[in-house]
């Protein structure tokens, strides 16, 4: 090994950065250092593991095949590391300067971040929270990989190695522009599935859980939009004749101006929203604080 690429940890931490945004630029910003000492970084990398690791494609830098295969387990050196040291260190909210990652859809974000926010003011003002955007699919791989330090919604099977925390539960209501025809009188199945349908999704398909309920009363409806974004969905539902079922603690955000919320004509079950972490990051001080307050904001809704 020559010995102008001998390993260290800020190596292996430009790595992490790179492997989590995808991008010079963003893991510079992430690490806190300038782009030339990232790409400097980047070049020592590569000529000691004898692969190009990140090749450019279109605007973001892939991983190899060598990068993915090494990728979650040098994240995974890394947190261990990490929370090794945190374990020893007090932790003091009120002092404390640091980031922290959160993975969660839209739906999460408006229900319960505003409480945690709120919780973060007071208590630990130095503290940052970079959201970013959550593919149930992928949810353990964000942990895995270091992207996120927590993952909030809706899973069907939480592996159990996670630490897991339920925080609240949630149903079906649905949503429609008040002056909807099938608002005239109460909304019978029949009415509701003669209408077509949003359905807001992070998988990208065009049938939910709704849809499933349905196919099991041999029913089905119409879907005529599928999107990943909560947000537009009221102004798109305002100027159409589409119907929606959404989290009913969304019901604050959504109702008012010009729609309308009324309960489904189909039973639907309560789902749980609930908190994943590593279990490397058990001992993490700062880490075991923000999922208290997590858990505080939940148990306020």
């Amino acid at each position: 090994m020559p010995a102008e690429s001998a390993l260290d940890l800020n190596l292996l931490a430009a790595f992490e950065a790179l492997y989590a945004e995808r991008s010079v630029t963003g893991a510079a910003r992430r690490q806190g250092i300038g782009q030339p000492a990232m790409s400097a970084a980047l070049s020592r990398l590569r000529r000691l593991l004898g692969d190009e690791l990140f090749i450019r494609v279109g605007a973001t830098m892939q991983p190899t095949p060598r990068a993915e295969a090494i990728g979650p387990r040098i994240a995974e050196a890394l947190a261990l590391l990490r929370s090794a040291v945190a374990a020893d260190v007090a932790f003091e909210p009120g002092r404390a300067e640091r980031r922290f990652t959160i993975a969660a859809s839209d739906s999460v974000t408006l229900v319960l971040m505003p409480r945690v926010l709120g919780l973060l003011r007071e208590a630990a003002p130095g503290i940052a929270i970079r959201i970013i955007g959550l593919a149930k699919d992928d949810a353990v791989g964000l942990l895995d990989r270091g992207q996120a330090d927590v993952v909030i919604g809706t899973f069907r099977a939480a592996p159990p190695r996670l630490v897991t925390t339920t925080l609240f539960r949630d149903r079906f209501i649905g949503i429609a522009r008040k002056a909807h025809p099938v608002l005239e009188a109460p909304v019978t199945l029949d009415a509701w599935l003669a209408w077509p349908h949003a359905l807001f999704t992070l998988r990208g398909d065009m049938r939910g859980e709704v849809d499933d309920i349905l196919a099991r009363r041999d029913r089905s409806r119409r879907v005529a939009l599928s999107l990943p974004h909560l947000l537009a969905l009221p102004a798109l539902l305002a100027g159409s004749d589409l119907l929606a079922a959404v989290p009913s603690r969304l019901a604050p955000v959504l109702r008012g101006g010009d729609i309308a919320t009324f309960p489904l004509p189909i039973a639907t079950e309560e789902w749980r929203v609930m908190m994943l972490a590593s279990p490397l990051t058990r001992r993490d001080k700062a880490l075991a604080w923000l999922r208290g307050i997590v858990r505080q904001a939940a148990s306020a809704l």
